[in-house]
């Protein structure tokens, strides 16, 4: 076998394993978020958010407008810097909030962590009403 091919396979089984895909992100953050409606003037609100993200991907945070998100971060491998985010909110001054939200945490070359979540909701006779969360978040 090739003396270089031996090395490349000893050196793969060698591997450490794999730390805890949590472990870039896990701890607290705050900064300054906007959550937003496309349509609804009303729904508009910038705000500090402060969010703990746990080893375990649980993920806990309140806006300054009073809204309460809960849920959970999963890493996307093989993307170290991006993971998915499913929280539900409660306790919102504009009530369409409080509902299930999807979205991405990306962790910046700089430290900081680039968040943005993202709900729709349709009612008959109205039209579709597209809601956004989006910051970033410093340690």
């Amino acid at each position: 076998m090739n003396p270089l091919a031996c090395a490349v396979i000893l050196s793969v089984v060698a591997l450490p394993v794999a730390a805890n895909p949590f472990d870039r992100v896990a701890g607290s953050w705050r900064g300054a978020v906007q959550m937003d409606s496309r349509n609804v003037p009303d729904a508009h609100s910038v705000g500090t958010l402060s969010m703990h993200i746990g080893s375990d991907g649980e993920v806990d945070a309140v806006h300054a407008n009073g809204c309460k998100y809960s849920g959970i971060v999963q890493s996307r491998p093989p993307l170290p810097a991006l993971w998915d985010v499913d929280v539900r909110m409660k306790s919102c001054a504009y009530p369409r909030f409080n509902r299930r939200w999807n979205g991405h945490l990306i962790l910046r070359p700089d430290g900081s962590l680039q968040f943005s979540l993202s709900a729709s909701t349709s009612t008959v006779g109205r039209p579709p009403e597209f809601l956004d969360v989006a910051g970033t978040l410093q340690r």
